[in-house]
């Protein structure tokens, strides 16, 4: 009994902080779900030979609460492009949908090598930028959000996190947006590319594994409601903060999966 107090706890906290990034930044907080399930899923007896995909749809259905909380508090603030958003997961939505299906027997080193790089230029110009209004030379006409979406919504389907690492420097530095803008925006899209993920990861696996198939409730529920909290008061705090701050920890945080795939390639 005390040690489901205690893990109970521990998801919560997970939530809570992953909700807080959802909110500040924009992302869907599978940079935080996704180490943390694969550390403590264990120690509640989920085993070895599912624990990977346990994870990542655990991590989809939790973050969904989060990044829809973030895009509700962020549409209330006017943060988000609603016609670019929609054109973004207007191509997530086909690759997030269709890949949980094939994802099992594909190798995932390209898409790793391709995060990869995408990383390493968007931790370039967003470190370097001296404001918000980036200046692109590489503006690109809106159609091709849909381009950038599908590579978003397979980047979803098959790590377990939202995209809005790759999202918000894409709408910066490719499609004029500013840096606050982008944040609300990729709310939106990460929002709406995890329900596509989540539906499809849910639909391929109940049959084998019960109502909620790979989805574990015991570490989903708490981390929900924390996530739920923490996008709240991301949110508030995004508002609040100068955008040297915002642009500072959004670095930190690209630096940081950078260095998390290098290890893993």
């Amino acid at each position: 009994m005390l040690n489901d107090i205690i893990f109970l706890f521990l998801f919560l906290l997970v939530g809570l902080i992953a909700g807080t990034g959802a909110g500040l930044l924009g992302i869907g907080g599978g940079i935080i779900y996704i180490p943390s399930l694969l550390f403590l899923l264990p120690l509640i007896g989920i085993h070895e030979d599912k624990l990977v995909l346990t994870a990542i749809t655990t991590s989809l259905f939790t973050a969904m609460f989060s990044s829809g909380t973030a895009f509700y508090n962020h549409l209330k603030l006017n943060n988000v492009e609603v016609k670019k958003a929609l054109l973004f997961v207007t191509g997530s939505l086909i690759t997030s949908a269709v890949l949980p299906i094939f994802v099992v027997k594909m190798n995932p080193f390209f898409s790793k090598l391709i995060l990869f790089v995408v990383l390493i230029a968007a931790f370039v110009k967003i470190y370097s930028a001296k404001n918000e209004d980036f200046n692109s030379k590489y503006l690109l006409n809106d159609f091709y959000l849909i381009l950038f979406g599908l590579f978003v919504g397979a980047l979803s389907a098959m790590s377990g996190i939202g995209g809005g690492l790759v999202v918000v420097p894409s709408l910066t530095i490719f499609f004029g947006l500013k840096f606050k803008n982008a944040i609300g925006t990729s709310t939106m899209v990460v929002f709406i590319t995890l329900i596509s993920s989540s539906l499809s990861y849910w639909l391929v696996s109940s049959g084998a594994n019960g109502n909620f198939g790979l989805i574990n409730l015991f570490a989903a529920l708490p981390m929900i409601v924390g996530a739920v909290i923490g996008s709240i008061y991301g949110t508030k705090m995004g508002q609040r903060f100068s955008y040297s701050t915002i642009k500072g920890v959004f670095s930190l945080i690209l630096l940081v999966a950078i260095i998390k795939i290098l290890v893993v390639l």
